[in-house]
């Protein structure tokens, strides 16, 4: 997705372009709306303190971190497995309905190992 092709849409995204912000958060800028990423970058902003510096960009540049998305995925995988034992169904069980409801793979001893972390008795 080119700033050309952002760009057409709300022209304050052509302002961003102009201004030379990287093409990720052009991306964000154009999904989130610029309205919304405008607050996001106030907030940001406004606790820059929390924020590290980015290194080689000055002083006057934030890099807030940001773990991958595959982590919130994997959150909410082992969330749904907890969800299944609290309700008593089998790892073999639990095992499948990960596969077929989540399209994702999980062992039997990461179940075991997830439903002992959480305490769940059978």
């Amino acid at each position: 997705m080119g700033v050309k092709k952002i760009a057409a849409g709300d022209p304050r995204l052509g302002e961003l372009a102009s201004m030379g912000l990287p093409e990720y958060w052009l991306q964000v800028a154009n999904y989130l709306g610029v309205d919304a990423f405008l607050g996001m970058w106030r907030i940001l902003d406004a606790n820059r303190n929390s924020i590290p510096a980015s290194k080689g960009s000055g002083a006057s540049s934030m890099a807030p971190t940001l773990r991958p998305y595959s982590n919130y995925l994997r959150f909410q995988k082992n969330r749904f497995v907890e969800t299944l034992a609290a309700q008593g169904v089998e790892p073999k069980e639990i095992q499948k309905r990960v596969t077929t409801q989540l399209c994702e793979s999980i062992s039997i001893v990461h179940i075991r190992r997830l439903t002992q972390k959480v305490k769940i008795k059978r």
